[in-house]
């Protein structure tokens, strides 16, 4: 006889396996039977990483031993957890609900071994497709299954210290269970009542079956109406789960069956259980499940019956204020009335005495015609970040908006970004032990692109360096911003009295000395790279700059390219603002000022530029290297839109680059990025100060003009070093080369020679 094992890995099939002992009686004689359903059930409960221990050694006592004394000691093992079809049937028809429920549990046990078992299931074995066969046997399916989600959440509101009933898991059962009934409901009535399969392998003695008979099934009178009567959805119903809102433990079950049973139609606004509709939307929100209370109020459509105010208070203070964007979606009204409480919340941000906002601003709350009163979370920097992230993302769904209409979003989002700056300008001058205004030019061109045209943003800059500790900088800031005046009266000023708001317990930006160091990058003292001695870097903002850079490209092989741009934390609306190409001849290195470029009174040079960077991008006889090219195309297609259209050829991206291969392993992800790579193959890091820097500054600044000319060299460099060691990453290059996921062009109707600008 086959072992178990092999048995069970060539079954295919829903059959059931028997072993019995051929002198066993079958009318007496028990069997062992294992089905599918049970062994998946078997296999979603091993753990993922523990492999099933190998069967035992066999005995040679074991090998003798009688047939029917292997099949008790089999008996011991624990009984697989399924639930079978005809126990489905007998719930169904005494529509036991807490049965049902338990036997799920068991079954499932927890949320993970659900999905697990979903994974390895076909669907027609799914436990809502068989439920759903098995829902003509009740006398009430609708009914029945409302009974099933009272007793799920019965089930897990008495079994607290099982922490394997989550709310995931409960919203997995509770799911199977509307899902069961929808797809009855769906059913055809003359297909919902399912044959019930006979068992040919194993009979009772005792019924005699005809498999010859010819005759037709006779249904005695009445039996599809006893079926088919109460299987409709009936307002009784829908009252019904009503009802279940004050009588469960876990109102979130009602609406997990909300759509199932049409509440809508008599839960909404306007019908006959309104006040109901209501009374499930604040139960969704007592019990914090504020993404549900949000789906609740938009299908009920009681957005009167919840004041903006009132839900913005509570959703805020909650710390759920990300929620409601999707609440007010498509409604501009609401979005109107939203965006004014929460400017009119961050406006006690800057109520202060230091006169640092325009009076007119402010105009209504000192005079006491606005009576709105403080969220009492206000103080802090965290809530008043989800004040200022839910404002800026509805601003960007709404139309017209007037910039000063909802001046304090804004002003909050660039103050914000401002302090960044300040923090991280404070954490490198640490590093560095330099106070001094040139060892930071970095985050300075930062700090003007922030607040050089705007002078309440000067003034909070002074204030935030002052408050820091900073001694060097705020004087230097004042005098490039003309606020002398501000900063000498804001540095005389106790600490007392430098409160920007009217907010109780406002909290001021930390002393410098509190700022923690970041991790440092170059943990292992590398070099950093140097551009080579014969580099020639040039700026290209004019046309004769705009002619050369055409004339080398045009007999260029090769060429290392990327971009820059400003962080676009720093500015709403961000373009590409630098293109570095660095080439093979004469050690070029090409800075095109795209920033120049896109200036009104420049279009002519803008359209030179475009062409000749499409000839570039589609000629097949020069290699373009790069790294992680699809977001600088990304922010290129938007400053270009005609680059969307350009057929890119032969751009090599060095982002799947590899370590070498070796006789174990056919090479290593590279991490670090481009730094990564250039230390891998050229043993030396680049030096990223200047990465986060004002690239819309001009003129650039030495530091930045070097950092932007290596980030293009360095590809070079990486690429020789790659042919030298014949990498595998680069063996297959040839004119069709392209790694990327941009169009191919094998031909270009234009070339260098023929342009004619």
């Amino acid at each position: 006889m086959a072992s178990l094992g092999g048995e069970l890995e060539s079954d295919s099939s829903d059959e059931e396996w028997v072993f019995t002992s051929t002198k066993a009686n079958s009318k007496t004689q028990q069997r062992i039977s294992i089905s599918a359903n049970s062994i998946r059930t078997m296999k979603a409960n091993i753990p993922k990483r523990v492999a099933p221990p190998p069967p035992p050694l066999q005995h040679h006592v074991t090998q003798i031993m009688p047939i029917l004394q292997q099949k008790k000691l089999m008996v011991k093992q624990p009984s697989l957890q399924f639930i079978s079809d005809k126990e489905l049937v007998t719930m169904c028809k005494e529509m036991n609900a807490t049965l049902l429920v338990s036997k799920l549990v068991d079954v499932y046990k927890s949320c993970e071994i659900f999905i697990r078992i979903r994974d390895i299931e076909t669907q027609a074995m799914s436990i809502e497709m068989r439920l759903k066969d098995h829902l003509c046997h009740a006398a009430d399916p609708c009914d029945f299954v409302l009974n099933t989600l009272s007793s799920l959440s019965i089930y897990f509101s008495n079994n607290p210290k099982n922490k394997d009933l989550t709310s995931k898991f409960r919203r997995l059962l509770a799911s199977t269970f509307c899902t069961a009934l929808a797809r009855f409901l769906e059913t055809p009535i003359d297909k919902r009542q399912q044959d019930v399969e006979r068992d040919l392998i194993s009979l009772d003695d005792d019924i005699e079956v005809d498999l010859i008979s010819f005759d037709d099934d006779v249904l005695p009178p009445g039996q599809i109406a006893t079926v088919v009567q109460g299987n409709d959805l009936t307002h009784q119903h829908q009252r019904k789960l009503i009802h279940m809102i004050d009588n469960i433990p876990s109102p979130v079950i009602v609406y997990y069956a909300m759509d199932l049973y049409k509440l809508s139609n008599i839960a909404s606004l306007g019908c006959e259980y309104e006040d109901e509709g209501v009374k499930l939307c604040k139960a969704l929100m007592k019990h914090g499940h504020y993404d549900e209370t949000v789906a609740c109020i938009r299908k009920l459509n009681l957005y009167a019956r919840f004041p903006t105010n009132s839900i913005a208070d509570q959703y805020f203070t909650a710390g759920h204020g990300t929620s409601l964007p999707a609440l007010i979606q498509g409604q501009p009204i609401l979005q109107k009335e939203l965006l004014s409480f929460i400017n009119k919340q961050l406006r006690f941000n800057y109520a202060g005495g230091l006169d640092i906002i325009p009076r007119k601003y402010l105009a209504d709350l000192y005079n006491g015609s606005d009576q709105t009163q403080q969220l009492s979370r206000l103080k802090e920097r965290k809530f008043q970040k989800d004040l200022v992230s839910c404002g800026a993302k509805i601003l960007k769904e709404c139309d017209a908006v007037q910039e000063d209409e909802y001046y304090f979003i804004g002003l909050s989002q660039r103050y914000a970004c401002l302090r960044f700056i300040l923090a991280q300008r404070a954490i490198q001058q640490a590093e560095d032990g330099d106070l001094s205004i040139e060892a930071s030019s970095n985050f300075n061109g930062l700090i003007d692109l922030v607040c050089e045209d705007d002078p309440v943003l000067a003034r909070l800059a002074i204030k935030e360096l002052i408050d820091t500790g900073d001694t060097v900088a705020p004087p230097h800031f004042a005098s490039l911003y003309k606020q002398q005046e501000f900063y000498c009266r804001y540095n005389a000023l106790p600490i007392n009295h430098r409160l920007l708001g009217i907010v109780k317990g406002e909290q001021m930006s930390r002393h410098r000395s509190m700022f923690s160091p970041k991790k440092a990058s170059n943990v292992n003292g590398l070099a950093y790279y140097t551009l080579p001695p014969q580099a020639q870097r040039v700026m290209v903002n004019s046309h004769a700059s705009l002619m050369h850079m055409k004339d080398i490209l045009s007999i260029s092989n090769i060429c290392g390219i990327d971009t820059e741009w400003v962080p676009t934390f720093a500015k709403t609306t961000v373009k590409t603002a630098l293109m570095q190409i660095a080439c093979d001849i004469d050690n070029y290195v090409f800075l095109l000022d795209l920033k120049t470029m896109f200036l009104p009174q420049n279009t002519q040079l803008l359209y030179i530029t475009e062409k000749i960077l499409q000839l570039l991008f589609e000629d097949d006889q020069i290699l373009k290297i790069a790294y992680d090219f699809h977001g600088d195309f990304d922010l290129l297609h938007s400053s270009i839109p005609s680059s969307r259209t350009w057929q890119v050829s032969r751009l090599l991206d060095l982002k799947s680059l590899k370590t070498m291969p070796t006789l174990t392993n056919q090479g290593q992800p590279i991490v670090g990025g481009l730094a990564g790579a250039t230390s891998t193959f050229l043993g030396v890091t680049l030096n990223k100060r200047q990465q986060l820097s004002n690239w819309e500054k001009r003129p650039l600044t030495e530091e930045q003009s070097i950092y932007a000319s290596c980030d293009a060299c360095c590809l070079l460099d990486i690429y020789y070093t790659l042919v030298r060691l014949n990498h595998p990453f680069i063996k297959n290059i040839d004119k069709s080369t392209n790694n990327t996921d941009f169009s191919v062009s094998n031909n270009t109707d234009l070339s260098f020679q023929r342009l004619q600008l």
